[in-house]
Order: C-alpha cells, then structure tokens, then sequence
C-alpha cells in the first residue's frame, strides 16, 4: 500500500508539470523529450531551468515547432528519478534530459531505462562512462573563469582601481568546482604577461579598447594576500566554505572582501553568490568592488543587485544540450523535415544547428587525444553522440544587466580560445588523474602558473612544454 501511494504520488508530479505548462502559457507540450530535474524545480534559474530551455530551444529552432514546450517532470527526492525515468520513456519520451551531477547515482539506471525503451540521455555535467546510450556533457569551466578574469580585470581598471582578484568554493570538488578558480586566478598572471606589449596592435591592447582603456590604464593586477601563493591545507579555510548552503559564505566573503581588499570575487558556491552580494551593499561598495556569477547568469536571481555583477562564468548548458539532443539519434526524422520545410541544403540548416548551440567550441576524446566536433549533422556515424563524452568551451554572461557585451565576449574568444582549449585539456588531464584531483594539486600556485605559461605560450604560437603535467 505504501509503495502504491508513492507511485500515485510521482506520478501526480508528472502530470501537473504537463498541466502547469498547459494552464500558465497556453503551450502544447512535446512528450518525447522529458526534463528530470535533479529534486528541484524547473524554473530554477539554473542547471533545472536551463535544461528545460535547452529542450525548448531544440523542437523550437531545430524542429520548427512553435508554441510549444518540452515535457519535465519534479521528484521530490533524487531516490524517485529511477521510477521517473521509466516513466518518462513509458509516456513517450525519447531522450531524458538530467541536469546536474545528481543524477550521477542513477545514470546507469536512466542508461538501462534507455535502452528497454530505445531511446537516449544526455547526462548535464557528468559522464556517459561510455553506457551506449548516454550523452556525456562536461564543461571546460576554467575556461569561463579565465574570460571572467580578464573581465573583471578590465571592468576594474575602468574604475581606476587596481584590480585585486579573489575566489572561494563551496565543496572542493576537481570537476565542477576548482577549475572556475584556477581559470579565475590565473587570468592574473595572463594579464599581467599580455601587458609587457602595450602596443596597439598588441592583443592586450585589442582587449583594452573594447573597454576604452588606454595604455596608461593599464597596471599591474594581483591576487589577494591570502591567496597569492595557491591553496594549502593549513588555509583551506581562506578557500572553500565546505558546505553549499545559503549563509555559509558571509564570513570568507568579508575575509576577503574587507580584510584582503579584493575588488573583483568569483564565488563558486551555488546561492553563496548572495552573501557575497550582502557584504558588498553592507559596506557601501557599490561601484568599488564586484562579483561574478557562476554555472548560469547570476545577475537574473539577483536583479536589485545587478550593480554590483561584471559577468557571469558559465556552463554553456542550453547551448550544449540542444546540440546533444540533434546528436542523439532520435530526432532524425524531425530534422529532416524541418529542413525540408525551411527549403534548406544541408548546409544552411547546420547553420541553424551551430547558431542552436551559441557556436560552441566542442571537444571530444579519440584515442587519447581531444579533437574537436562538428557540431553540425555529416551523415556520418560521427553524428551520434551516444556513448561518449563532450567537453564544452567557456562562456560568459553578456545579458542587459551585466557589464561584458557581445563584442567584448567575441574579442575575448578570438584572443583566448585556441590557446585556453589547449591549456584546459592539460590542466584537466593532470586533474583528473586521482592522486591530483585535491585542493593541493588543481588550486596550487604552480598548477596556476603552468596554466598560465601555456595560454601565453599557445597565444605566442609556440611549442608548449607540458612541464610536469601527465601525458593525455
């Protein structure tokens, strides 16, 4: 009987998702594509959310249906996703989308479910462990804090300040959590290398005027006191604030905010980013010091605090998951209908497809060395993802209310991301390695400078050395 009602329960979850969306927007819901959320709401303005718009984008854009939504359903606990993903595919779904690392635990069940039913996953920011039906997507998130970093540099310069940086984690974590930090800080030593040619044809200078800044504007920038010399166990506590609970994040924050004197801080710690915003209007730092976002665009939480936001370092998951869902295999029938509809070659509609996923840099590792994807359609097996890994490029946020705009983002990308792709597949083939995937390894000031020696070196168009990073 209690198994009964708990089943009547998840079930009641999927069908008022199906009826919110009816009732509130006066959408049709498209059933083949279910959004799981990891136990919290859709419109979470998120990982859950931005899964749901991926989806959305895709039957949108890709398959030309209009006024209507995927489908998603909202467990209450993570121990219900493995009833819902059956569920799901029973009710016509033919791909799940499961954002976040939670999901994790049960992937090999969604991947079993996948298979009874013929269908696929895409696993957000976690790996297929090559299950055949399972779409690993992963996300080169130094890279987004190395452009947030230069960012933030340049946003501070034009406050005459000297820019000072600082970061701080929730749970230490190699995959999701450190590499935001590395790239942040490392962007210091970056800037401060670029800045030995001020030139005007020079890079740094290309940056510079996006920013209208001149040569004189731009001085040396640094890392706080307290963490200039890289992450050691004796001062963890100036690093991570061990829990990912609102609240928890106040007194680093101030630490290093007040104490430190860091006017530019990258929060890596999930609704954190609110304490950090607390300090800020507590102590009247408004137009001296700054926070930049994480995962997605902050700035759209935390909209009465907009002032204080330069960026945001995201995780491209809208972009990523629509591409990942073009890719699945399932969809193929659709796609080919709506180029037909658009009267498109094949050509033009990869346009579609590539503008879909915001013309991600998309890597994917074959036979131990990481290659980049078209993410176009080929009609070759290369098309289907299932089965394997995708590492996704940096972004950050450029909406209204941050101060980064799209021609600075584009300035960024065509200055940085050959050589930060390079340096990311080094910095997360030494990471990934156990021994090297603690604090003391991924956040330590020599990790930090070999990232930085190689996004120089790669920009120099010269021949990196992997110094005591491990082969791939």
């Amino acid at each position: 009987m209690k198994k009964l009602i708990s089943i009547m329960s998840i079930s009641t979850i999927i069908v008022a998702s199906v009826t919110t969306l009816v009732s509130c927007s006066n959408m049709g819901v498209y059933s083949e594509i279910y959004v799981i959320t990891d136990a919290g709401k859709v419109a979470d303005k998120s990982f859950n959310q931005s899964g749901y718009e991926a989806g959305n984008r895709f039957i949108n854009e890709a398959l030309l249906m209009e006024n209507t939504n995927v489908s998603y359903a909202q467990p209450t606990t993570m121990t219900d996703v493995p009833w819902m993903y059956n569920q799901a595919f029973k009710h016509g779904a033919k791909t799940l989308i499961l954002p976040g690392y939670k999901h994790g635990a049960f992937i090999s069940e969604a991947d079993k479910a996948a298979k009874k039913y013929d269908g696929s996953v895409i696993f957000i920011d976690g790996s297929s462990n090559q299950m055949e039906n399972t779409i690993g997507l992963s996300y080169r998130s130094d890279i987004s804090g190395l452009w947030a970093g230069i960012s933030s540099i340049m946003h501070v310069l034009t406050t005459k300040q000297t820019p000072v940086l600082a970061t701080f984690g929730g749970m230490q974590n190699s995959a999701a959590v450190d590499p935001f930090m590395a790239g942040f800080l490392a962007s210091v030593g970056v800037y401060n290398e670029m800045i030995k040619d001020k030139s005007e044809d020079s890079k740094i200078m290309k940056i510079a005027n996006s920013f209208n800044l001149e040569q004189k504007d731009l001085v040396e920038a640094r890392i706080n006191d307290a963490q200039a010399e890289g992450y050691s166990s004796s001062k963890h506590g100036q690093w991570f604030t061990d829990s990912f609970d609102p609240g928890k994040g106040s007194d680093l924050s101030e630490t290093l905010l007040i104490q430190q004197g860091a006017n530019a801080i990258l929060p890596v710690a999930g609704p954190q980013t609110a304490d950090v915003l607390k300090i800020l209007s507590e102590n009247n730092l408004k137009g001296k010091s700054f926070v930049v976002g994480v995962d997605t665009d902050q700035v759209e939480m935390y909209k009465t605090y907009s002032e204080y936001f330069i960026t945001s370092a995201e995780k491209d998951i809208v972009g990523s998951s629509s591409l990942a869902l073009a890719h699945s295999g399932m969809f193929d029938f659709e796609m080919k209908s709506a180029k037909e509809k658009m009267n498109f070659e094949a050509e033009e509609y990869n346009d579609i497809l590539k503008n879909m996923g915001n013309n991600l840099s998309i890597t994917t590792k074959v036979n131990d060395t990481f290659e980049l994807v078209e993410t176009g359609l080929t009609t070759s097996e290369d098309d289907d993802w299932n089965g394997r890994d995708f590492w996704v490029g940096g972004s950050i946020s450029v909406s209204n209310f941050n101060k980064i705009n799209n021609k600075q983002l584009a300035i960024l990308k065509d200055v940085f991301e050959e050589a930060a792709t390079q340096a990311s597949i080094k910095y997360f083939a030494y990471t990934s390695q156990p021994s090297n995937s603690v604090a003391s390894e991924t956040l330590s000031i020599k990790t930090i400078n070999e990232y930085t020696k190689d996004i120089i070196q790669h920009m120099n168009d010269q021949e990196t050395n992997s110094g005591d990073f491990l082969a791939m």
